[in-house]
């Protein structure tokens, strides 16, 4: 379609030409301004040219750029369904002296440690409580008192 417009546009601006040249009834000054202008239009339009040519080019170069993105992120977004959180049964080999898995070789994401993963939680201590007897009674007689008055239920 473009080549149709430029052709159309030249065979106009030939017309232009060949109509002044042929005419004897014209000034010499009114011939030269016709010619001026008809060089100039053809300048004119040769730079639209170039700039659509220019902006067809830089169109399709963005459009692959999006292609290449789109099949970049298609990739990530298969390889993190697959990704399993639970430490992996994977072989593991000595690098640097830590241990470094397969799944880490083939993905490049690392293993969390369970130190890391539970570094951020906060964990309940448990305690441990000696009673001893001012009245020297054994230990037997100290856990049936206890059982006696403390309700391990309620606790």
């Amino acid at each position: 379609m473009a080549d149709d417009v430029n052709e159309g546009i030249e065979n106009a601006l030939n017309v232009i030409v060949s109509t002044t040249g042929s005419s004897e009834n014209m000034k010499k000054d009114l011939k030269t301004t016709i010619f001026d202008i008809t060089s100039n239009l053809r300048k004119l339009f040769g730079k639209l040219l170039d700039t659509n040519e220019n902006k067809a080019r830089k169109i399709i170069e963005l459009e692959k750029q999006v292609v290449n993105t789109k099949e970049k992120m298609e990739v990530g977004r298969s390889r993190s369904l697959y990704y399993i959180a639970e430490p992996s049964s994977a072989p593991q080999r000595k690098k640097h002296g830590q241990t470094v898995s397969k799944v880490e070789q083939l993905s490049g994401v690392r293993d969390k440690l369970y130190s890391e993963v539970v570094a951020g939680k906060v964990t309940h201590k448990v305690y441990k409580i000696t009673v001893t007897s001012s009245d020297n009674q054994t230990g037997e007689t100290i856990k049936e008192i206890m059982k006696s008055q403390i309700n391990p239920t309620e606790i």
